[in-house]
């Protein structure tokens, strides 16, 4: 039975006589601010029992440092809804009037790792991202981001390899759709273009998440449509057709359907960080089968770029 039970008093005068009653019971002191805190208060509790509107990744940083439990609650009636939240930091426990659904989701958070970031990232994708109210139970959010939309990253939540991305309105994306920084500039040149396997190669796998390619999806098809880009330790992705990844090398990239940003995107990247399996041939100026005249010098360029750097 001892091991079910826990005291929480606004007394600290209660649980300091608590600690010499019932010295194995974990004796937690609830305070409404840090306030109602004090250093001597701390000698003989296990921890302490705070808001959570005054809970912040700062606090509990400091409440662990000095080897403390904390546990947060919320108002007394407290809507089920608030549980997503309450349960995002790094606490130890919960007071609620949900215990069952605290459950399902400290079981879901087994085995995740937190880990603030403070960074800008862009949405690299085709199509609306969308987002979540919380990283480890995904029930969606009402709203998506939009395409190219950049977004402040406060924090990121990682588990078998799958990363959720907090935005500062509290919701979460999935970092699979963002390129953080610099990293935008260099997959955005090809996002919504077409691929084609490289010719005498075999089917690649589509993975089902670049950032840990442990889950085949299906076979890639022959061609298809760029949906999405990530850069990967310096690698990049495609998505193709939503379906899975793969990586860029393992395909040839059609460059007639650029937009003028991405054109400038492109020849503005140094030659070495630019994608080298270009299907050149793909273009109507290239082809020899509709090249009576050259007139497009923007694949003329290309070509010319291409010769320099790689023949």
């Amino acid at each position: 039975m001892q091991d079910r039970v826990i005291i929480h008093s606004f007394s600290a005068d209660s649980l300091q006589k608590m600690s010499v009653l019932l010295p194995n019971v974990p004796r937690l002191l609830l305070a409404n601010d840090l306030t109602d805190i004090s250093m001597a208060d701390l000698q003989f509790v296990t921890g302490v029992s705070l808001e959570d509107t005054v809970v912040t990744p700062d606090i509990i940083k400091q409440i662990h440092h000095l080897n403390k439990k904390i546990y947060v609650w919320s108002e007394m009636t407290e809507p089920a809804n608030v549980i997503p939240a309450i349960t995002l930091n790094n606490v130890d426990g919960v007071v609620t009037n949900y215990p069952a659904t605290v459950a399902d989701y400290a079981q879901a958070k087994k085995g995740s790792h937190q880990h603030v970031v403070n960074k800008t990232a862009t949405v690299t994708t085709t199509y609306s991202a969308a987002t979540w109210t919380n990283p480890y139970v995904h029930q969606q959010a009402s709203n998506s981001v939009a395409v190219g939309e950049p977004l402040q990253i406060s924090t990121i939540v990682t588990k078998a390899g799958y990363s959720q991305a907090e935005l500062t309105d509290g919701r979460w994306v999935n970092a699979v759709n963002l390129n953080f920084g610099a990293n935008y500039q260099l997959a955005r040149p090809y996002l919504g273009l077409n691929v084609q396997l490289k010719p005498n190669q075999y089917r690649p796998r589509l993975w089902n998440n670049p950032l840990a390619p442990t889950t085949s999806q299906r076979l890639f098809g022959g061609s298809g449509k760029i949906t999405a880009v990530k850069v990967v330790k310096h690698k990049l992705w495609f998505q193709i057709n939503q379906q899975g990844w793969l990586q860029s090398n393992q395909v040839l990239v059609n460059l007639t359907n650029q937009s003028a940003p991405q054109r400038a995107d492109y020849f503005n990247l140094p030659a070495a960080k630019r994608l080298t399996s270009i299907d050149l041939l793909q273009s109507p100026a290239l082809n020899q089968a509709t090249r009576p005249t050259v007139s497009n010098g923007y694949f003329t360029r290309i070509l010319n770029e291409f010769n320099r750097h790689h023949i």
